[in-house]
């Protein structure tokens, strides 16, 4: 009885791919070819080679006859990771994977195009996206170092994409708007939900000159909140301070010099030194926060400002 043809699994025309042997394509290395990319000097990444290794390269690479030589026109890198991955899994003793290829036809202008869009319209995900991913691969029961493989990334590396997935959904949101970055943020991993935004807003106000709390300036914060904790939380809120950026400072002191009412004329030096180096709140030294007020209502004008005027221009 003659068997009936496997039916294929999507209706759709069919793609030719090609398997060959990674060592039979051309990566071109000279500065003065069309299809040049500086791109393919950079090193080799250990995390890559291991997912090579274990999936082998499932996006097929780009290539393109020219006389004799079949050119890469897109996966320079996925093509070097492969080659240097099939040396050890051939001195290991196991079977070394063939390298996807498709081939593009069209003169050297074309070609070039080709590489052109392939590599600027590829997006990768946002951090918060892969620490997701990481959590829903890991809950499948996967281990870290399956993970590791996986996105092409070091252990540690999954385990601070795991802390970054479990923070508070107000620090996630600060670091998806620039407020924070992502490893300032997993510092705050450690602390409670509560005690998370609470540092957070500390962190923002303290840092009024616009830019984003260093890490150094939230690990500092986290040191202070678990000494408060340790000390039975009796450390006043106030006391909790971080150093204000040089932005802020330069800005407060020039509005200072120029104010003949100088609110900050009775706060003695070593007070405005101590607020400088983060070692005295700016409640506690008269007009300071009036002035940090001020100074922040002003950069907020300007950026308004600067937006119209950029807005203005498009129009």
């Amino acid at each position: 009885m003659t068997e009936a043809p496997q039916k294929q699994a999507l209706e759709g025309s069919r793609t030719n791919v090609f398997l060959v042997d990674p060592k039979t394509v051309t990566i071109v290395r000279d500065p003065k070819h069309p299809l040049y990319d500086e791109r393919i000097h950079l090193p080799i990444e250990e995390g890559l080679v291991l997912n090579i290794m274990e999936f082998g390269v499932k996006d097929p690479v780009r290539v393109s006859k020219d006389g004799a030589e079949v050119l890469v026109v897109d996966g320079r890198r996925r093509t070097a990771h492969l080659i240097e991955a099939n040396k050890r899994l051939k001195k290991a003793g196991l079977e070394e994977h063939k390298l996807p290829v498709m081939v593009d036809r069209g003169d050297m202008s074309r070609l070039v195009g080709i590489m052109i869009s392939l590599n600027e319209n590829r997006k990768n995900d946002i951090i918060l996206a892969k620490a997701d991913k990481v959590v829903r691969y890991l809950d499948m029961g996967r281990t870290e170092q399956d993970a590791a493989v996986c996105f092409g990334v070091e252990v540690s590396t999954i385990k601070n994409w795991v802390a970054l997935a479990s923070l508070d959904v107000e620090v996630k949101k600060a670091v998806s708007t620039g407020k924070l970055s992502p490893t300032a943020a997993w510092q705050l991993a450690t602390l409670s939900r509560d005690e998370q935004r609470a540092a957070l807003q500390g962190l923002i106000e303290a840092a009024a000159d616009g830019k984003a709390p260093t890490v150094e300036e939230t690990t500092e914060e986290v040191r202070t909140r678990r000494k408060a904790k340790a000390n039975g939380g009796t450390e006043p809120a106030a006391e909790r301070v971080v150093r204000p950026g040089k932005s802020l400072i330069k800005k407060v002191v020039v509005l200072a010099k120029g104010d003949a009412e100088n609110p900050l004329g009775e706060a003695s030096a070593l007070d405005v030194l101590r607020w400088v180096i983060g070692d005295l709140p700016a409640e506690r030294i008269k007009g300071l926060k009036a002035l940090i007020k001020t100074a922040t209502e002003k950069k907020a004008k300007a950026a308004a400002a600067a937006e119209e005027a950029t807005a203005s221009e498009g129009a």
